[in-house]
């Protein structure tokens, strides 16, 4: 999994056949959507990890208010049975830096759940549910900040499976 140069965009792009990626049962990654097979029902899931680098130490020396940094992640079905349109499955939107992060070791904690003096703060956005799909149907993600997107094997992934 890579993302696109930038970082703003909505891109980030999948790859088969690297770290844990993997395909069967008639599933195919092809042109950056997951590609399905047949109709019926699949369970449809992804994360989207996130490390956002905070800077309230900075803003609170200049008396500025904290912004929070708004993170979003959904899943997309493009369908011919839906005249072609491109249909928001799920999605979820978090703020880091605003409260309620994992911030990472070694920045003050006992600030209310603030990053302190620029600290990292740690999210993931889940998305699974099960949707009854036609065969044909394409799934995508969309994800912003793609600058803080984690890339490590094992934190942002994307896939779908029959039931």
């Amino acid at each position: 999994m890579e993302t696109e140069p930038g970082g703003v965009a909505s891109g980030v792009v999948w790859s088969p056949g690297t770290g844990q990626a993997f395909s069967q049962g008639g599933l195919l990654l092809t042109n950056n959507s997951v590609r399905v097979p047949r109709s019926g029902l699949y369970f449809v899931y992804s994360q989207a990890s996130f490390r956002v680098s905070c800077n309230h130490g900075d803003q609170m020396a200049t008396g500025a208010t904290a912004t929070a940094t708004p993170l979003s992640h959904s899943v997309w079905r493009l369908s011919d049975s839906l005249g072609g349109k491109r249909v928001p499955l799920m999605g979820a939107v978090r703020s880091a830096c605003g409260g309620g992060g994992a911030q990472e070791e070694g920045v003050a904690h006992g600030n209310g759940g603030h990053g302190g003096n620029g600290g990292a703060w740690f999210h993931a956005i889940y998305l699974g549910a099960v949707f009854q799909l036609n065969r044909g149907d394409l799934l995508q993600t969309e994800t912003n900040q793609l600058q803080e997107l984690e890339t490590e094997e094992g934190r942002t992934f994307f896939g779908a499976f029959a039931l």
